[in-house]
């Protein structure tokens, strides 16, 4: 089967299902936040597949303010078959964007490091929600001064430092909120970005690991440069458990700029986390469109495994094709490495 969701003006959303194998013919299924008793509008989707069910996060944003986010789970059996059913769905006001972990089975761990009252960065929250039943737990980590949290524009700075500032502020429109999880090998990971400070010259990434089988915290690691910021983390499982990750970087010093572009990782049995590598195919060449005053980036990552066993992966991300603003393309990459020694086997970016 394959899954798609649509967002509509009115901050409805749309789930349609389709045969794999013709794509000619679909059914749909609609949902509005009136469904969980609140009015108002959905956005910011994610979606993820579970053993028996669908999950569909989203945030929530009430007509009367503020804001939250929900998890919808759907049953894959009556989807495939496009039968009504009924569904469940975890809805909180305390913590906002939910994003679930991709490789999971009987069930779906997600994560937020952004609470809606407090200081922002101070704790991560891990919930855990078995396809078992209805209930859910949820267990919350401090992850004070381990980061420096960002919202819009307040410092973060993807900039080359070169005199003339060729590559533009581009992270300046995004935050920190949690982008990407992955459950590997009894692991369970997530990912973000942070703000530049001691040690980080530009933005960068942050990784959190948690051990499945008792959820205590494994630790903290970092993916970033000396020459460039690294973010908007997306991660991929394949059945064998590795993880594919892909990127965004971009910035650059005086003796070299680099316009926003893609990275591609692996962390598997072989060696760990793999050092990103940097496909042709995926670099920019230009600095991206102002947005509501801002130079806007992200959210265009994503990674999936390609083949069942093989341990590859594709990813696709975003770049620009000149310098003239507006002259953007996807831009994609197959990738994969050989276990046993941990050499990449392939990857070409087009």
């Amino acid at each position: 089967r394959v899954y798609w969701v649509l967002q509509y003006t009115d901050g409805s959303l749309k789930l349609a299902g389709s045969n794999g194998g013709d794509m000619a013919s679909w059914c749909s299924y609609s949902f509005a936040p009136s469904n969980i008793g609140v009015t108002g509008q959905y956005d910011y989707n994610d979606m993820v597949i579970g053993r028996d069910y669908l999950y569909l996060p989203t945030n929530v944003f009430p007509s009367a303010g503020g804001y939250g986010s929900v998890m919808l789970r759907f049953p894959l059996d009556a989807l495939q078959t496009c039968s009504g059913f009924s569904y469940n769905y975890v809805y909180r006001t305390d913590w906002f964007t939910f994003k679930p972990v991709r490789g999971a089975t009987d069930t779906m761990y997600f994560g937020s490091n952004w609470q809606t009252s407090g200081t922002l960065g101070l704790n991560f929250a891990l919930f855990a929600w078995s396809e078992a039943g209805t209930g859910y737990s949820a267990t919350t980590y401090n992850t004070t001064g381990q980061y420096a949290f960002y919202t819009r524009n307040s410092g973060q700075n993807c900039a080359s430092t070169d005199v003339g500032l060729t590559v533009k502020n581009w992270c300046a429109f995004g935050d920190s909120r949690v982008l990407a999880g992955a459950r590997a090998a009894g692991s369970l990971y997530f990912a973000w970005g942070a703000s530049q400070g001691v040690g980080r010259p530009f933005p960068y990434t942050k990784v959190i690991g948690i051990k499945e089988a008792d959820l205590t915290l494994q630790g903290y690691s970092d993916v970033w440069g000396t020459f460039a910021a690294f973010l908007y983390p997306a991660f991929g499982v394949s059945p064998n458990d590795d993880v594919g990750a892909i990127y965004t970087f971009g910035g650059g010093t005086p003796s070299g700029v680099y316009y926003p572009s893609g990275a591609i990782a692996v962390i598997d049995d072989v060696a760990g986390f793999v050092q990103a590598a940097y496909p042709s195919g995926m670099t920019g060449a230009g600095n991206p469109c102002i947005s509501s005053g801002y130079y806007r980036w992200g959210d265009y990552n994503t990674v999936n495994a390609l083949t069942p066993m093989s341990g590859v992966f594709t990813a696709a991300t975003y770049r620009m094709t000149t310098t003239a603003c507006g002259s953007q393309q996807v831009a994609m990459a197959s990738y994969g490495r050989t276990r046993s020694t941990g050499d990449w086997n392939r990857w070409k970016g087009k």
